[in-house]
């Protein structure tokens, strides 16, 4: 829905500020679904609550193709919040896209796209219930939830890299929210040529994603990869309206180069972030079993739809008030400040390990920044 429901909408009156809010609501109703998803995924058993969920989100998919039919403004935005909610429950666990299908709404209109991925899903949740194997119900854990949380927050490299999880879904869930009147109005990008940046982009992260993850799995120290990537992220930002401490004009090509750029680096920040806080979480104490993971799960996807709120409803604000390339310029600064934290600690983690590590050479220096 990214490049063509904003311009839809606004054909009908719909403020930014309402267009963003139709995503935010979405993420506001799946991080308070997210908790439940990861208490409930080891008792009802994993398994059956994904496939229940993406059959959900599914039938609701195909639903909301359905809601160009609706003339009146009030009634349309009503009904879009309505199914974007009960959407939210369905993928509280599950995370997909298909921008390549977006081309289906130049040749058939607003609700091909909408059937034909919702079809997809339900029937991708019915061939999942025949493929998958069971991840049987499991023992729930003596420890409560409120001290496992107590001992999750003690790290400070969990917050960080929580962090960043909010800062991923903030920049993307804005950015998409936002882009498509930018590009229609300043540039005169089409939905169905928007939708082509967006398959590049995205064909570019399925390419890099393997090659952030293999590179952060075999370093003792990921957080400079992740500090390099978040610095490279921040540049992006900068690039994509452009900004307008560039003092640079608006281009097709800037666009697309700067949201190629975002979708390569900031993977590399944000892929490794599970695994180092189901490490974390464990080296802290908690057991090294499904429930630990459930539990980090669920933190991760409530940070990650915590973002998905905050962000297109601020960035809706920002956008009516001083227009996109400000809005753009903003989160990039945001992006500059989780930078630092993670510089600080791919330096604090290069200590420690110099202090685990000293060398035989007295007069050498125990820790190397």
């Amino acid at each position: 829905m990214v490049p063509f429901f904003p311009v839809e909408a606004a054909s009908r009156g719909v403020s930014q500020t309402l267009i963003s809010a139709v995503f935010s609501c979405f993420a506001v109703a799946q991080m308070i679904a997210s908790p439940l998803v990861g208490r409930l995924g080891p008792v009802v058993g994993v398994t059956r609550l994904y496939n229940i969920g993406i059959a959900t989100a599914g039938l609701t998919t195909i639903t909301f193709g359905t809601l160009n039919y609706i003339h009146g403004k009030n009634a349309f935005v009503v009904a879009c919040f309505l199914v974007r909610l009960v959407e939210a429950v369905g993928t509280a666990a599950v995370s997909g896209c298909a921008f390549t299908i977006i081309g289906l709404y130049a040749v058939a209109g607003f609700g091909m796209p909408f059937y034909v991925l919702g079809g997809t899903m339900v029937g991708a949740a019915l061939l999942n219930q025949w493929m998958m194997p069971p991840l049987v119900k499991c023992e729930r854990n003596a420890v409560p939830f409120l001290s496992m949380l107590r001992v999750f927050a003690r790290s400070f490299k969990n917050w960080l890299c929580l962090m960043i999880v909010f800062l991923y879904s903030f920049v993307f869930i804005t950015f998409e929210s936002c882009m498509a009147l930018y590009a229609n109005k300043v540039l005169g990008v089409t939905p169905s040529t928007l939708g082509l940046y967006f398959l590049v982009a995205t064909t570019v992260y399925a390419l890099t994603s393997f090659m952030w993850a293999r590179l952060s799995e075999h370093s003792r120290n990921p957080y400079v990869q992740m500090s390099l990537c978040l610095l490279a992220t921040t540049g992006s930002l900068l690039l994509i309206a452009p900004s307008p401490l560039l003092n640079t004009a608006p281009r097709w090509w800037l666009l697309g180069l700067g949201q190629t750029l975002l979708e390569g680096f900031f993977g590399g920040a944000y892929i490794p972030c599970f695994s180092q806080m189901l490490q974390e979480s464990v080296r802290k104490g908690l057991a090294d079993d499904l429930v630990t993971q459930a539990f980090v799960s669920s933190v991760y996807w409530t940070g990650y739809s915590l973002g998905s709120v905050v962000g297109p409803v601020s960035g809706g604000l920002l956008v009516d008030a001083y227009g996109f390339p400000v809005m753009m310029t903003c989160m990039a600064g945001l992006a500059l400040l989780v930078w630092l934290l993670t510089v600080m600690q791919a330096v604090g983690t290069a200590c420690s390990e110099g202090r685990r590590c000293p060398s035989g050479n007295e007069t050498e220096p125990l820790c190397r920044a």
